[in-house]
């Protein structure tokens, strides 16, 4: 089920919609060969499936980022969120590198949003502290800091 996914996807110029009860049949399937797998008869060909299920998932989740580049991800689909969540990232960290925020060795400065917790330090909501770009980006979209730009951009 999983091959006729990626296919579908492939063939398709838009984002096919992935609902959950495709998701629901795909486990289902994964799930039933795990169990014949731990009969332990064929753990060569297992541990081929198991690969081969990685490698699928891993080149059906690297097309639909592709696509989200171009198209909208359809809004019902299961891994719409995801994949908006990397549009928002991947452009906002590039915009980090590229203002060059964190050329020293300290990171990004960041102001504390959320209470949170950073190298087992408790930091409350108005605390500046510095963190590495990737840490500065994801944190950011999950609304605990706000990254301090001394070159805002201008709307």
């Amino acid at each position: 089920m999983i091959r006729e996914l990626l296919l579908k996807e492939l063939t398709s110029r838009e984002h096919i919609r992935i609902r959950r009860e495709d998701l629901e049949k795909i486990s289902a399937e994964i799930n039933d060969t795990i169990d014949w797998c731990a009969s332990g008869l064929e753990t060569e060909l297992c541990v081929k499936y198991i690969n081969m299920v990685r490698e699928l998932s891993t080149a059906l989740s690297r097309f639909r980022l592709k696509k989200a580049l171009s198209h909208e991800p359809p809004a019902k689909s299961i891994d719409h969120e995801v994949l908006s969540c990397a549009l928002w990232i991947i452009p906002r960290y590039n915009e980090l590198l590229l203002k060059g925020l964190s050329l020293t060795h300290l990171g990004i400065a960041v102001r504390v949003k959320r209470g949170l917790s950073i190298n087992g330090r408790l930091a409350p909501p108005g605390t500046i502290t510095f963190l590495d770009e990737l840490e500065a980006t994801l944190l950011e979209y999950l609304g605990y800091v706000e990254i301090i730009d001394p070159m805002p951009l201008i709307h």
